[in-house]
């Protein structure tokens, strides 16, 4: 089957009009990428992870009438029209798109990441274990430097009787690696979009409340969370219950990993071990220096990332 996809580039500021536009025209599926290979890790709560300029892909069907939405356009944002191109695509091609980010890798001879697609038995050797994730967009796929050196160490590491707290879980990528290499896991995000993905993905990955258990930092159901009305500043009071963990891992921005060091720190056993990344290399010697307690390995690097390993002190 064949699709007409329209395709546009944006301002950040203009993103969210012309997406509902789209969606409201009638698109099946709408992608946003950068256009200057920009990276975004996680946004502030409620705020679009966009790059300064981004590229939005809608997917049509071809009895589509795109007249109107080009008229919306052309009346709302007239500047835009010349920055507009429709074209056909196969809807193999499209798949292939949607794939560029997924990741078929063995980490540490231990953890397969494969998409979700993908049949288990095809690769998966006596010993390993497998995880699943839907192909689509790079952010919590295992494609991006920092996920996939967490995922290399959690392979290596995790030996599955570990309590572990993954903080800023995201798509939970590295919630579920760690619960199916044997972890309880809790994971937590101020997102309310990143714990319906996390808990989606748990589920395909057919994992129940006692290997994983995911919270909403913001705010959720009185019945589902104990950290309801809590913020990140209040992670300490919000977990001890199920505290002390044996692992935190978080995979956030340099500024929030400083900031939140005190509390991390509370709720780590002593002789646990951290792993902090979504950091730059040159952000390496602030981050560990908020963390005068924890021995650092040498800072893991990939490209211009950094991921900091370490334990605290007994």
């Amino acid at each position: 089957m064949s699709w007409l996809q329209l395709r546009v580039v944006l301002r950040a500021d203009q993103v969210e009009s012309i997406e509902a536009l789209v969606l409201g025209a009638g698109a099946v599926a709408v992608t946003l990428q950068s256009h200057a290979d920009e990276v975004v890790l996680e946004p502030d709560p409620g705020a679009m992870p966009l790059w300064h300029a981004v590229i939005l892909e809608a997917l049509f069907d071809l009895s589509t009438d795109l007249s109107a939405l080009r008229h919306q356009i052309a009346s709302d944002a007239p500047e835009l029209l010349e920055k507009l191109s429709l074209e056909f695509v196969a809807a193999a091609d499209w798949h292939a798109q949607s794939r560029q980010h997924s990741l078929t890798e063995l980490f540490a001879e231990r953890l397969w990441l494969l998409p979700k697609d993908v049949e288990p038995s095809r690769w998966q050797q006596p010993g390993q274990v497998v995880m699943q994730l839907e192909p689509g967009m790079a952010f919590g796929s295992g494609s991006h430097p920092t996920t996939h050196m967490c995922l290399a160490w959690l392979a290596q590491s995790i030996r599955g009787t570990e309590r572990v707290l993954d903080f800023g879980c995201g798509s939970g990528v590295l919630a579920i690696a760690a619960a199916v290499l044997g972890a309880q896991v809790i994971a937590v995000d101020h997102d309310p979009q990143a714990v319906t993905a996390t808990v989606e993905n748990a589920a395909a990955n057919a994992l129940d409340a006692d290997e994983l258990r995911v919270f909403n930092l913001a705010g959720w159901e009185q019945e589902r969370s104990r950290f309801v009305s809590r913020g990140a500043a209040d992670l300490a009071t919000g977990v001890l219950d199920d505290g002390p963990f044996d692992v935190i891992v978080a995979n956030i921005l340099a500024a929030p990993l400083i900031q939140l060091a005190p509390e991390f720190l509370s709720v780590l056993r002593s002789g646990g071990q951290i792993l902090l990344t979504g950091i730059l290399v040159e952000q390496t010697e602030a981050v560990m220096a908020a963390y005068p307690d924890v021995s650092f390995s040498e800072p893991i690097r990939q490209a211009e990332w950094a991921c900091l390993a370490g334990t605290l002190s007994a």
